[in-house]
Order: C-alpha cells, then sequence, then structure tokens
C-alpha cells in the first residue's frame, strides 16, 4: 500500500510539472484562408435625400492594416429601381474623421420608394460585380407617443421615465422594426439619443446600444403595446451642462421617438453584429459568431428602412 501511494504521489507530482509546460508551450497556427472579396456597407432611409456607402476590402485574420488603407476608391457604385432604370452613380468622397463613408449620392428629393424593390450594384475592377436586393419598408403607424416622468426604480436603483405608445403592425406580412428615443435641447439645437431599455424578451438589443429591435412574430397585424424604460442622458445632468433635468425630474426640451419599418435583412445584420461585439467581451474563450451578409458576390449589408418621427407628449 505505500508503495502504491508512492506510485501515484510521483505521478502526480509529473502531471503538476507539466502543467507549466502545458501554459508556456507556443503553438504556431497558420491563419485560416480567405477568399478576398469587397465589403459594402449601405443603408437607405425613406426620408433621405443623400445616399451614403462604404466600399472597402477584407483581410486575413492575421493581418493588421489601418481601416482606411482597406477603403476602395474605383468602383462604380449605382442604385437600380425595380424597372432596371439607375439611379444615380455615387460619387467617391473623402470620409469625415471617424467615418468610414467614402461613396455619396446627392438626390433632388427624398429617396421615398415605400414597397418597391431597388438594388445596390457595385463592379470594381478586382472583385467583379456584387449586388444585394431590397424592398423599403412602409412607416409604421402608432399611436401618439407618451413621455411620463418619475417611471419607477428598477432592479440596481436608477430612476427611469417611461415611453409608451401603440404599434399598428400591419397584417399579412413579416414585419421587423428599430426603436430609438431622442432628446432635442431647444436653447443648444442639438439632439441626442436617450439609452431605453425593457425586461420584454421580445425585444433585442442593436449594435446601436441605444436601440431596440422588434419582430411581429408575437403579434403578427394586431396592435402591440410598447412600453419601455427611457433613462435619463448621464452628460446632460445639472447646469452645468445644459440644465435638461431641473429638480423634478423634468426634461424641459423634446422627447421623439424615431421608430423605423427595416428589412429583415437589417434585422438580422443588426443582431448578429451585436451578438459578435459582445462575444468579443469573453477573449480567447468566445466562440465566434459569423456576422449576417447579404451581399452576393461579396461580404457586408445592403439595408433599409422607412421611418418615422413622433414627438411624445409630456406626463407628469
Amino acid at each position: 500500500m505505500k508503495l502504491l501511494k508512492y506510485i501515484i504521489g510521483i505521478l502526480m507530482l509529473g502531471t503538476f510539472v507539466s502543467c507549466e509546460d502545458f501554459f508556456y508551450t507556443s503553438v504556431k497556427v497558420e491563419p485560416p484562408p480567405y477568399k478576398k472579396s469587397i465589403v459594402v456597407n449601405m443603408y437607405i432611409t425613406d426620408n433621405d435625400s443623400v445616399l451614403r456607402a462604404s466600399v472597402s476590402r477584407n483581410i486575413g485574420a492575421l493581418e493588421a492594416v489601418d481601416k482606411m488603407d482597406l477603403l476602395l476608391y474605383d468602383a462604380t457604385v449605382v442604385v437600380k429601381d425595380e424597372t432596371g432604370e439607375v439611379l444615380g452613380v455615387m460619387d467617391t468622397i473623402t470620409p469625415e474623421q471617424g467615418s468610414v463613408v467614402n461613396y455619396s449620392l446627392v438626390l433632388d428629393s427624398a429617396f421615398g420608394g415605400n414597397g418597391k424593390c431597388f438594388t445596390l450594384e457595385i463592379t470594381h475592377p478586382d472583385f467583379g460585380k456584387a449586388t444585394a436586393t431590397q424592398i423599403m419598408p412602409q412607416k409604421p403607424l402608432i399611436s401618439h407617443p407618451v413621455y411620463k416622468l418619475n417611471g419607477g426604480v428598477d432592479i440596481n436603483g436608477d430612476p427611469f421615465n417611461q415611453v409608451s405608445f401603440i404599434l399598428h403592425d400591419q397584417a399579412g406580412e413579416e414585419n421587423f422594426y428599430q426603436i430609438k428615443l431622442l432628446y432635442k435641447n431647444k436653447q443648444e439645437g442639438y439632439t441626442c439619443p436617450i439609452d431605453i431599455d425593457t425586461d420584454d424578451p421580445v425585444y433585442a438589443r442593436s449594435y446601436d446600444y441605444t436601440a431596440l429591435l422588434l419582430q411581429d412574430k408575437t403579434f403578427e397585424g394586431v396592435d402591440f403595446p410598447v412600453k419601455l424604460k427611457a433613462y435619463y442622458p448621464d452628460y446632460d445632468k445639472g447646469e452645468e451642462n445644459g440644465d435638461i433635468i431641473n429638480q423634478a425630474g423634468d426634461i424641459p426640451g423634446q422627447i421623439f421617438v424615431e421608430i423605423k419599418g427595416i428589412t429583415k435583412d437589417y434585422y438580422l445584420y443588426a443582431r448578429s453584429l451585436q451578438r459578435a461585439e459582445n462575444a468579443e467581451e469573453f477573449g480567447l474563450f468566445r466562440e465566434p459568431v459569423p456576422v449576417y451578409n447579404n451581399i452576393e458576390n461579396g461580404l457586408g449589408i445592403f439595408g433599409l428602412c422607412a421611418e418615422r418621427v413622433e414627438l411624445a407628449e409630456k406626463e407628469y
């Protein structure tokens, strides 16, 4: 028995000693092969009078390249209507600071096109032709929104207001929405988003953390009551930063509900990108999350949305 314990002890010691080699051994891993592709990101809202797009190329997993060096300026970018007529050829532009938008087209009026089909077509000498087709959604229909002050306190002890309205979902089709809450400072003339949240699992967080996504799978064709928690903009509290919140918790500026009817591809891309960004927080222990793509012979997203912005009535 003593001999057996001695042998087991020697084996366990060898195991612990070998752990150091395990944690510090370098393993050379070849990066996975990838297909060189054009990458396109373009969203069109029916209210837009200027169209914008980002056209670039992809890179390998271990390549270190500045994102601005990936932009392509020798592509032909056009948007066609359902008859195949070209609405305009986009011009190359110099991206603004912090932006990767390098193509633009100024329209004579708002884009419109609700219920109609549009195709984005990009042709590049190195990557050939990439395309994507979408149908512009109809503008969402909602009741007059109400912004209720002092709506309650959440589980973290943070006070919130409440925004509520009725969403009139159109029957006979699959609908997707994006909801944001905006504050407009009348004195300073700027507009900023207000953080919103909900405990209702029917909503999903968009890659834009200030927006929530919604699909009508559980309320197709009926009126759906929207009730969301609205939090004070932390950077605007107090007299030093514009005094938008007085001692009573009131916000003297205007509150707007921005709701968009979005395409299914727009919805799926926004959800997948948000999941991928969340996965990044887990570092080496994360599971890869594929980002949704609807560009044929390329990568990226072409999405359409119909926007409605309504002033919310304050309720004390």
